[in-house]
């Protein structure tokens, strides 16, 4: 057995890309989510009465959704200019708690609208789902 066996292999990656891949691909989901999240906000507010628990469901999947995109702007900056954070450590946790936290969300919401659903194709006539 040689010494080369024996060594533990260090995983490690060049990760220089997320300073172009991530800002790129924040900024477009920015963007793009924010314009229809709010319109999706507006319809629902507005537009659709009444409300079934479908509706419900996918009401809160677009504020988590608003909320998490509400969080790319400063991490958009933050990659682009090399890990640099400026703003402080509080805004810093601030930031990442909405980053993860409505992107767990938005997670839950889009099971619960799967689960409704679900439950709805296999038991259609239950009392229990509207």
């Amino acid at each position: 057995m040689n010494n080369s066996e024996n060594s533990t292999y260090r995983c490690k990656f060049d990760e220089d890309f997320k300073y172009v891949l991530l800002p790129v691909s924040y900024g477009i989901v920015f963007c793009v989510g924010l314009v229809l999240n709010i319109s999706a906000l507006y319809i629902f507010l507005f537009r659709i009465k009444p409300w079934n628990a479908s509706t419900t469901y996918m009401f809160n999947l677009a504020i988590s959704d608003t909320l998490y995109v509400i969080s790319l702007p400063l991490l958009v900056y933050y990659y682009s200019q090399g890990d640099n954070w400026p703003f402080g450590v509080a805004l810093c946790k601030i930031v990442k708690f909405l980053f993860y936290t409505n992107l767990y969300c938005s997670i839950f919401f889009l099971l619960c609208i799967s689960v409704h659903r679900f439950l709805g194709i296999c038991y259609p006539m239950s009392s229990t789902i509207q």
